[in-house]
């Protein structure tokens, strides 16, 4: 069906066809919110009386509203004639998901979901009579959070009350046929919820069995079955089902609907015996009248539990280990209920009576029983207890008849019956009894003794102790009376009172330490236990002291935590006063106290360094000063105005009168005095052509910190970084050690810089090409991590001396450059002086030991050519500084014969000028032997994968490479496993590599890359989740898309110019500001907040499916990129600024592409957006647009015009949708 227009309504994607309607996800204008729309079917828009009908149907479905139900909006026609629902949209999956991704499910599961469906659909019929008519796992859901909702009740029942003339017409029936029920199959019209109880039933046979019923026979041929035919026992198929379940799902299915349940609520409760392992509480239908057949072994079962006449424990037969939880005794027939309940009240009145009526009788006679099992002292014996159960057993008197009668024959706790002999719980049975005149003695003592005991506790009711001590004391002086008993069983009973007074006492302490609990007050609390002095002081003595223990562990742990916060909150803001430190002195040393004073500033800001919030500002007061050090000096000689003073210029002091100070000019005139009179020379004097003893002379000469400070920068910038280190060295307590490490750092990059500037010297002097044989430079030779990765092409006094700095070869280079000079004995003597002096001079930095192999051969060769021999010179340089270069040839074939499926094809082997080969690419899938390769000392690159690098696409497969030894102890820049089976990179330890890929190859520890000078980085597909092995790498790219990776923390401090993080764990890219970023890719992340990114000078942002609301951040960047698709963005207001050349912004909720106007786009995407006017876009250089536009779709006539219209205005498009044909219709028109 093509995609409906509904008002209010607008269609986002469809989803799976229903039974008897199209589905569409669509989001409701007016509520915002995703809604799914049913449009029915056109055939039922024929009959006026009909719709009125399913309107007032679906009216009632629409009340219909249970946590176990999809929920119905609305109901509604369309003005193009289409009837629709609007109902809830339930984010999650269908129970025939959950089968078809487990094949079957477990009967817990199954019960459990099918409980949740029998009380949905209870409610609709017992609210509404609402039947649902097609009950199967594809309608019933599982929600986000675990609810199970069912979808469409009341829509079968009532489209098909609309649609019951079609239906008999054509031969539909309404329904799944593989969960109909029969009397559906028959077209019957009136149908209840036994319908229902039937199609769950044959769902509940489909989720057990993972088949549905009837399975692989044709639609028709199935509703035929569902009348006349049978499907196997569960227990057939599912030999470890239950036999209940089993019994459950019969019952449910059975053809006739008297046979099943009468409804949900016998159908819940049978549903709960069955995870009980119980039957079902009514009759089980007629064997073989059910749509599941019985198995051999459940209808034997069946038929002996018929044929048992006593009791019958209905747990299942095939689990006979198992207790029984229930037992359903059958009376016989011949006991009537009258008989049974007069028998029971007769037991239950008599016992008491003769009890009452012994004690009055023959109160000190000898418990001897007589007259049927009846005791002298109104007790019963345990043979008459015994019969009494016998005869309640067999008469079908229940267990707690039974109870109920024993209890009624026990005599009163102690105390309950005053004024008269009080009996013991328990009595004797058996046993001599002594003789009556000495027991009756014995009794009377023993009952005065109880009776003063009692009187006593009455009196000190809280005296536990004392009380059990008293009645332990009687029970050992009536041992061998009744009464004896009687006093353990009060014992005990006063136990059981000290007991919940005990804890009564102890839950009031408790509820009193509570408030400081809450407060993690815990030594507070644990002094209020120890100083406990109540009236169980001993006996909760250990249980206190365990509290107490406990507690002051916690203190102990919360003090230590306390002192271990503060001092890590201690070491933080000394971190961050060093940082700020830090950048304060590297601003004063790029002669901008201004940007130091910023620093300053803001950081009194910071709550974290409220500490140091005086040092700040008196800082901020040494740099305000600082940054008015020129103004000082220009103050000094406005000062001096039509003076003749003596000012020290860097070329000599001079006698000069002061005449006006213009910007940063000094207006002076120099006066000649000669024999004709004085001749007066204008001159203009600038900041800089003072001398640093003028400048220190006007600046004020006390050595106060402010003074080292302003006088140091004066230095500074003349050049004399000597001088600025001694003025700095007495800046104050907090800019002196900074400074003086920022300028050690800058006097060692001037270092490295010198001594490559005089490099070039000398090579000059060797008659060496410095710009470089092969055409490298020294910005792609490596150096040691711990040399500057920024030198200046020349040093300063060569650009002093207006030399243009030159580029410098690599070492490679100048070796086989000097191995090909010949220099004449006096040339070489020069040279040899020349190198010596160098080493002597720069053999410390880091500059020289890169480039230590070329000059030692240089040095070697001036030694040799000095001496005059030739050939002695020839076999040196042979043995210290050449080898002899392996045979590209035999490593080729070694290769393929270790790797039989290679092929000339896939092996590059690259060499420099000198022959040497410096890089080899292995591109192929059968690659699994690369020892050939430890043979060739002088390779630089390493590519072994399965695609050729270019190729942007991931391979499916991995080459079997697995072992990179034949690397260990190469020189290698670069490697490239991606693809493989490596796993293990210890081989590579020690390598100076800059760019390692180990995308789609098993690699799990990082650790091997420590300290690597590692600049480009590839882990993406890898099993990773810590990057901190990366912390501190020089890196520029890093790659670490789908990979568990969420915490950045590691890259703090990095100066990435590439990040990728595809499909990433990432939420926080808080670690990203301030990085020199150019591209940048997150998308399918759940990072949501761009702040971090705010300032960075991206090129380009890929955040297509990430949690991203607000652009904000993005204002002013140079993008030109910028992908947007499948967020929630709505309003692109915040790129209007922006001058965008590709823009995606498919599957959003933008409307207006108003910011959009004159921006220089080229390639733009606003398919399956709510874009409906393009008329902003209409002058942008646009060539290629992607949008919801086809010229054979159906849409409306003004939509499509206008459209049209600003498409065949744009002044460059050449594709729409991925097409040229609108091209030439343009063209064309």
């Amino acid at each position: 069906m093509d995609t409906p227009t509904i008002p209010g309504y607008d269609i986002l994607a469809p989803l799976p066809q229903g039974g008897m309607s199209a589905v569409f996800k669509a989001r409701q204008i007016s509520l915002d919110r995703v809604v799914v729309l049913k449009i029915l079917p056109l055939a039922m828009a024929a009959d006026g009386v009909d719709i009125e009908k399913l309107l007032a149907e679906a009216k009632i479905t629409a009340q219909l509203k249970h946590p176990n139900m999809v929920q119905v909006y609305d109901f509604g026609k369309s003005p193009d004639g289409i009837y629709y629902f609007v109902m809830e949209f339930v984010s999650g999956y269908s129970v025939a998901d959950w089968i078809r991704r487990k094949t079957s499910l477990s009967v817990k599961d199954t019960l459990l979901c099918a409980h949740c469906v029998a009380e949905a659909l209870d409610y609709a019929w017992g609210t509404f009579g609402v039947v649902h008519c097609d009950i199967k796992p594809d309608n019933v859901i599982i929600d986000g959070d675990g609810t199970v909702k069912v979808a469409d009740l009341g829509l079968a029942r009532s489209v098909r009350s609309v649609m019951d003339k079609a239906k008999f017409q054509t031969g539909i029936v309404v329904g799944t046929p593989y969960y109909i029920s029969p009397e559906q199959s028959q077209g019957r019209l009136e149908l209840d919820c036994r319908t229902d109880i039937y199609s769950l039933g044959a769902m509940l046979y489909h989720c057990l069995t993972g088949k549905m019923p009837f399975e692989g026979l044709p639609l028709l041929e199935i509703m035929d079955c569902q009348i006349t035919d049978q499907i196997p026992d569960i227990m057939d198929l599912q030999p470890h089902a239950s036999m209940a379940v089993a019994c459950l799902i019969e019952k449910m299915m059975a053809k006739n609907p008297a046979h099943r349940q009468k409804d949900w609520p016998e159908v819940i409760r049978d549903m709960i015996r069955a995870r009980l392992e119980l039957f079902p509480e009514g009759p089980m239908p007629p064997a073989g009248t059910s749509t599941m057949k019985r198995c051999v072994a459940r209808e034997q079962y069946l038929k002996e539990l018929d044929a048992s006449a006593g009791q019958v424990a209905l747990t299942s037969a095939l689990r006979p280990d198992e207790p029984v939880p229930y037992i359903i005794t059958r009376p016989r027939q011949w006991i009537k209920p009258e008989w049974l309940a007069a028998v029971i009240m007769i037991l239950a009145l008599a016992v008491p009576c003769l009890l009452v009526m012994n004690m009055l009788v023959k109160p000190k006679s000898a418990a001897t029983p007589q007259n049927g099992g009846q005791t002298t002292d109104g007790g019963l014996s345990a043979e008459a207890l015994a019969k009494a159960g016998r005869k309640t057993a067999e008469d079908g008197v229940s267990g707690d008849t039974l109870a109920k009668t024993k209890a009624l024959a026990a005599p009163t706790r102690l105390g309950d019956l005053p004024g008269q002999l009080v009996p013991p719980k328990r009595l004797r049975v058996g046993g001599s009894a002594p003789a009556e005149p000495e027991l009756a003695k014995e009794e009377v003592l023993a009952q005065h003794r109880i009776e003063v005991a009692s009187q006593w506790y009455q009196a000190n009711p809280g005296q536990y102790n004392e009380a059990i001590q008293q009645f332990t004391k009687i029970a050992a002086q009536s041992k061998g009376t009744r009464y004896a008993q009687a006093a353990e069983d009060e014992i005990a009973h006063i136990r059981e009172q000290k007991r919940a007074a005990l804890a009564a006492d102890m839950k009031a302490l408790h509820d009193k330490v509570q408030p400081l609990l809450d407060r993690h007050k815990w030594r507070e609390a644990a002094t209020m236990y120890e100083q406990y002095v109540g009236r169980f002081q001993t006996e909760t003595m250990a249980e206190r002291n365990a509290k107490v223990q406990e507690w002051l562990d916690l203190d102990r742990a919360q003090q230590t935590g306390m002192r271990q916060a503060a001092e890590a909150q201690k070491q933080e803001q000394r971190r961050q006063w060093q940082d700020v430190l830090n950048d304060i002195a590297a601003r004063l040393l790029d002669g901008n106290p201004g940007a130091a004073l910023a620093v300053a500033q803001q950081a009194t800001n910071q709550v974290a360094l409220n500490a140091n919030r005086s040092d700040l500002l008196t800082l901020a007061s040494m740099l305000a000063e600082a940054g008015r050090a020129d103004q000082r000096l220009l103050d000094s000689f406005r000062s001096q105005k039509d003076q003749e003073v003596c000012v020290a210029l860097t070329r000599g002091s001079e006698r000069l009168v002061i005449r006006d100070v213009q910007d940063n000019s000094i207006l002076v005139e120099k006066i000649t005095v000669v024999s004709a009179g004085q001749i007066v020379q204008p001159k203009v004097i600038r900041l800089q052509d003072l001398s640093l003893e003028e400048k220190k002379a006007r600046l004020g000469t006390n050595t106060t910190p402010d003074t080292a400070l302003v006088h140091g920068l004066v230095a500074l910038r003349d050049g004399n970084l000597a001088a600025a280190e001694t003025f700095w060295s007495q800046a104050g307590p907090f800019l002196s050690a900074p400074l003086k490490a920022k300028l050690q750092e800058r006097k060692s990059r001037q270092r490295e810089e010198q001594a490559r500037s005089d490099f070039i010297l000398l090579l000059r002097a060797a008659q060496v090409d410095a710009v470089g044989v092969s055409g490298e430079a020294l910005a792609k030779t490596e150096t040691p991590a711990s040399a500057e990765p920024d030198l200046a092409p020349g040093s300063e006094r060569a650009l002093r001396r207006g030399e243009k700095a030159e580029p410098l070869p690599g070492c490679e280079v100048c070796l086989a450059a000097i191995y090909r000079k010949k220099y004449p004995p006096p040339m070489a003597k020069v040279l040899a002086k020349s190198v010596a002096s160098y080493q002597e001079q720069y053999g410390q930095t880091a500059f020289v030991q890169a480039y230590a192999p070329a000059l030692a051969a240089l040095q070697q060769a001036t030694v040799i050519a000095s001496d005059s021999n030739e050939t002695t010179r020839i076999e040196t340089v042979s043995a210290t500084a050449r080898t002899t270069h392996p045979d590209g040839a035999a490593v080729r074939q070694e290769l393929l014969d270790r790797n039989p499926g290679l092929t000339e094809f896939n092996i590059s082997l690259v060499t420099d000028d000198a022959g040497k080969i410096v890089r080899a690419e292995l591109i192929a899938l059968d690659l699994k032997d690369i020892s050939p390769l430890a043979g060739l000392p002088d390779l630089r690159a390493v590519v072994c994968a399965v695609t050729r690098l270019d190729e942007w696409h991931e391979s499916p497969v991995k080459a079997p490479l697995s072992d990179l030894a034949p690397l260990k102890g190469l020189p290698l820049r670069e490697v490239c496993v991606r693809h493989t089976r490596v796993k293990d990179l210890a081989p590579l330890t020690g390598m100076p590599l800059t760019k390692l890929n180990l995308a789609g190859t098993r690699v799990t520890d990082l650790s091997v890359l420590k300290g690597m000078p590692l600049q480009d980085l590839t882990l993406s597909r890898l099993t990773i989740r810590d990057m901190k092995p990366l912390a501190g790498l020089p890196l520029e790219s890093l790659n670490i898309s789908y990979t568990e990776v969420s915490d950045l923390a590691p890259l703090t401090g990095m100066k990435l110019k590439r990040l990728i993080a595809t499909a990433s764990r990432i939420r926080d890219i808080t670690v990203l500001a301030g990085m020199p970023l150019t591209e940048l890719i997150i998308n399918r992340t759940e990072v949501a907040d761009l702040s971090p990114l705010k300032g960075i000078k991206l090129d380009h942002l890929d955040l297509s499916q990430t949690r991203v609301r607000d652009l904000t951040p993005l204002a002013n960047m140079p993008l030109r990129g910028l992908n947007l698709s499948k967020t929630n963005i709505r309003d692109l207001s915040p790129v209007r600024s922006l001058a965008l050349e590709m823009l995606n912004v498919r599957a959003t909720r933008v409307k207006d592409l108003d910011p959009l106007r004159d921006m220089p786009l080229k390639w733009l995407d606003i398919s399956e957006s709510a874009v409906r006017d393009l008329s902003p876009i209409q002058n942008s250089p646009i060539e290629e647009i992607w949008l919801d536009y086809n010229i054979n779709q159906q849409m409306s006539a003004d939509t499509y015009r206008a459209f049209t219209a600003v498409l065949l205005r744009m002044p460059r498009l050449q594709k729409v949708n991925g097409k040229l044909e609108f091209q030439e219709r343009r063209w064309r028109e």
